[in-house]
C-alpha cells in the first residue's frame, strides 16, 4: 500500500490527485514487443533502456519531457527534496504526452 507523507501529501491534496492501487515491474527486454513507448524520466533511465533495447527500431525509447520541447530531466525529490518542481515536470510532460497521442489519432 502506498503511503503519503509531508510533502507529497500535501501536493496531492492541493491538486486533488487520485490515488489508485498501482503496482512496478522491472523492464525486460521482451517487453519492448508489448508496448508503443518507454519513457525515461532522466538521461539515466533513458540510456538505460536504450540500452536494453539495443537498436530500438522502432524509436520507441523517450525522454519524458521530450514532448514538451525540453531536453531536460524530470526533477528528483529524491535529491532535490522538491515535490512541486517534480509535480510541474510531471503535469507538463503529461499535458504533451496526452496531446501528442490525441494528434495521432
Amino acid at each position: 500500500r502506498l503511503s503519503l507523507v509531508g510533502s507529497e501529501m500535501c501536493i496531492r491534496d492541493r491538486h486533488n490527485v487520485p490515488t489508485y492501487p498501482h503496482y512496478s515491474k522491472q523492464v525486460r527486454k521482451t517487453d519492448y514487443d508489448k508496448y508503443d513507448l518507454f519513457l525515461g524520466m532522466d538521461d539515466k533511465n533513458v540510456a538505460y533502456l536504450k540500452n536494453l533495447f539495443a537498436p530500438d527500431e522502432k524509436k520507441k525509447v523517450k525522454k519524458f519531457l521530450e514532448y514538451a520541447g525540453q531536453s531536460r530531466d524530470v526533477a528528483d525529490p529524491y535529491y532535490t527534496g522538491n515535490f512541486d518542481d517534480t509535480y510541474d515536470d510531471l503535469k507538463i510532460g503529461i499535458e504533451f504526452l496526452i496531446n501528442n497521442i490525441e494528434n495521432r489519432k
